[in-house]
């Protein structure tokens, strides 16, 4: 067995309160070509991580080329949600009320239900209580399709993806043109004094944010500085291996 010290590359990203770390580490294939990846990301909409062995390409250029949905999917299962089943199906069933393909009576009393549901159940009891007990709402949906009006991925999710991806993924574009920008392996020389500076600046931006608990270990921090305090102690690790390098 052996044990190797491997820093990956890391992005810090602020924009109006929110914030978010990107950290990118790359493996060679058998061939040892670069080619596989992981992703993770640790911010204050949550933390998330997600790895593809052959992207058949450069990280930067297949994250770029990804689309939100798959990409959310990799990082997050989508989750059922009553509030959003809720809103879902009452606006699906007037959709339908207005076309004609349901009677306005029928639509009425199926809402009825779906609200009495939603306000008695949780999780997807509410579903399984509708097509179970429901007289109107079952004519609506008669082939259990509604079980997947309310799932979605979390709505943290939704708002990094909404709010600091996108300038992310504007970064990365940004990299990818420059094509005078070598991987580390490739320009280690030049990349390590520049990694270091910006892992200093990070811890120190980190050991700042934290203030007084500065120091603590991130189990022992409040819930909404753990992810903050596990950045700060991997910065850590990661300066101690630049300059170990």
């Amino acid at each position: 067995m052996s044990i190797e010290n491997k820093t990956p590359l890391c992005f810090y990203l602020h924009h109006n309160g929110d914030w978010a770390y990107f950290f990118i580490n790359e493996w060679p294939d058998a061939n040892h070509h670069r080619n596989g990846f992981t992703l993770t990301i640790n911010s204050n909409y949550g933390c998330w991580g997600s790895g593809w062995s052959h992207p058949g390409e450069s990280w930067k250029s297949f994250l770029t080329k990804s689309n939100d949905p798959y990409l959310m999917g990799n990082f997050e299962r989508k989750v059922f949600q009553s509030d959003l089943f809720e809103q879902r199906v009452i606006k699906d069933i007037k959709r339908h009320v207005k076309d004609g393909t349901v009677p306005a009576k029928l639509g009425k009393l199926a809402i009825k239900e779906v609200e009495d549901s939603c306000r008695n159940y949780d999780g997807k009891q509410v579903v399984h209580q509708l097509y179970r007990e429901s007289e109107h709402f079952v004519k609506v949906y008669p082939d259990g399709e509604a079980f997947s009006l309310g799932d979605d991925h979390t709505p943290m999710l939704r708002g990094f993806f909404n709010y600091l991806w996108p300038h992310f993924i504007k970064h990365v574009k940004e990299l990818e043109a420059d094509k005078s920008l070598l991987s580390p392996e490739e320009n280690s020389s030049k990349s390590t004094d520049s990694t270091l500076v910006k892992l200093e600046k990070i811890k120190a931006y980190s050991e700042e944010e934290l203030g007084d608990w500065s120091g603590v270990q991130p189990d022992h921090l409040p819930g909404s500085l753990y992810a903050l305090g596990v950045v700060l102690q991997m910065v850590e690790e990661a300066i101690a291996c630049q300059k170990l390098a």
